[in-house]
């Protein structure tokens, strides 16, 4: 933890060539190229296991616009569209900041939820993960959580680029003017790598004018690089990568194999690929390792410039785990305040008529009714890519009422209640004589036949969920 450390270009470019120049072509073409699991669980999405010896730790990758997906509780942020709708550029880097400690908290150190699509269709599923449909907010909104993600020590991924609003729709092919595709639809991530310094940009699934987006070396190459002289990790998003790409500007694949040391082998014989190429494409992914703080393990030889080694040093080095310390400080009590502000100044009343709210002594005596299955039932992490939240924080509106207003005459109704009502164990049985009631459990896993957690060893300081 005390060696993350974000750096500047020139200390990354100078460690950059002593790993360079130290690295074989196989460690090289391994960082070229992301698995799905790490070797211990964390609830990443993507691994990629770094150069052990030469003190490049592992990227753990996590998805989550909304607070990182994670084996533990972690804090439920608002969704990016209600931080939209705050205009505040500060409560958008306090949005990053809150990623990015859970994140590291949980033994992870790069995010995937670093949305910043433009919204073109409310129906769009993962609207809900931008910042709105406004080009020029989400551009401002982009930067602040890129530079709050990475002052808390870990890596942004900044989020589809190439006009994503396709629900990962491989098939669509998407034909966008050039105005239109910078003005609108490139401008958030220009924003995030010209003034954040994003560490890593992910590509679509799409097609955009003829090209999928993880093959357009127009949008990899021509914008990026020579327009915006970005120097981060360019990366496919999962199973995005239809064709052996790091000619046309990929840099690391996710969840595919056409980019692996056998297809970097085939290109070069064949002529098709340099190493001045494959030197690109790894120089990319450690700046963005050095951007974000975690070149801090490297050490250069004095006298000949290259990456010391370790040769003993042959397993990943993971991120490390203090999630229950953290806890145990107040971290999530921390961060959930955050989310409590950015939720009450986000919130967009379309109508209120005969000033309805806030609600008044007289109404609250005379009879309130809260209708929805969400008034009545914890809703709480729906959809993907998201954290389920924390649950000792997790109230209904009911429940919230009730304990602001004990004395308030309430009437809570799921209008059309999906768990139905509860059905008296007296009036289950267990045999045809109907002498026994009750049901008998016969699917599950047991506390103490458990293979997933060890609880005797985790020392956790509050008690533990059944099951």
């Amino acid at each position: 933890r005390e060696l993350i450390r974000p750096m500047e270009d020139g200390e990354i470019e100078q460690i950059c060539e002593g790993v360079l120049r130290a690295m074989t072509f196989g460690e090289k073409a391994d960082l070229l190229h992301s698995q799905l699991a790490a070797p211990k669980a964390t609830g990443c999405s993507s691994f990629v296991a770094g150069v052990p010896r030469l003190g490049i730790p592992a990227m753990v990758q996590n998805d989550g616009p909304s607070g990182p997906n994670s084996i533990y509780e972690t804090t439920n942020l608002p969704v990016g569209l209600l931080t939209g709708c705050t205009f505040s550029p500060a409560l958008a880097r306090e949005y990053g900041r809150v990623l990015g400690r859970d994140l590291k908290s949980a033994g992870g150190n790069w995010q995937l939820g670093a949305q910043f699509d433009v919204t073109r269709s409310p129906y769009w599923m993962r609207c809900r993960d931008t910042f709105g449909e406004d080009y020029f907010l989400n551009g401002e909104m982009a930067v602040e959580e890129t530079l709050g993600l990475q002052e808390s020590g870990v890596g942004a991924m900044a989020k589809h680029i190439g006009a994503y609003a396709t629900n990962g729709d491989g098939a669509l092919c998407l034909e966008v003017d050039e105005q239109t595709l910078h003005t609108a639809y490139l401008h958030p991530f220009e924003q995030a790598a010209r003034r954040g310094r994003v560490a890593s940009m992910m590509t679509t699934y799409n097609r955009v004018n003829g090209r999928w987006c993880a093959s357009s070396e127009y949008i990899n190459r021509t914008v990026v690089r020579e327009m915006w002289g970005w120097k981060g990790n360019m990366t496919t998003d999962a199973g995005g990568n239809r064709e052996f790409s790091v000619q046309l500007g990929t840099d690391n694949e996710m969840s595919t194999d056409k980019n692996c040391e056998a297809g970097v082998r085939a290109y070069l014989r064949a002529g098709l690929l340099t190493m001045d190429q494959v030197d690109e494409a790894v120089r990319h992914i450690l700046w963005g390792y050095g951007v974000s703080g975690y070149l801090g393990m490297v050490q250069l030889d004095p006298d000949t410039g290259l990456a010391k080694e370790d040769p003993g040093r042959r397993e990943p080095i993971m991120p490390r785990d203090t999630y229950y310390q953290d806890r145990i400080s107040g971290l999530l009590e921390l961060d959930q305040r955050v989310a409590k502000e950015i939720a009450s100044k986000g919130i967009v009343l379309l109508k209120n008529e005969d000033r309805t709210l806030p609600l008044k002594e007289a109404q609250l005596e005379e009879g309130i009714a809260l209708i929805g299955f969400g008034a009545k039932y914890p809703v709480y992490g729906t959809g993907f890519e998201r954290s389920q939240g924390v649950q000792q924080y997790i109230r209904t509106p009911g429940q919230a009422l009730r304990e602001l207003e004990p004395d308030a005459r309430l009437t809570i109704e799921p209008m059309q209640d999906l768990l139905g009502r509860t059905v008296l164990a007296a009036a289950l049985f267990q045999d045809e004589e109907c002498t026994r009631s009750g049901l008998v459990r016969t699917w599950g896993i047991l506390r103490e036949d458990s293979f997933i957690l060890d609880y005797s060893e985790s020392k956790a300081p509050f008690s533990l969920p059944p099951g």
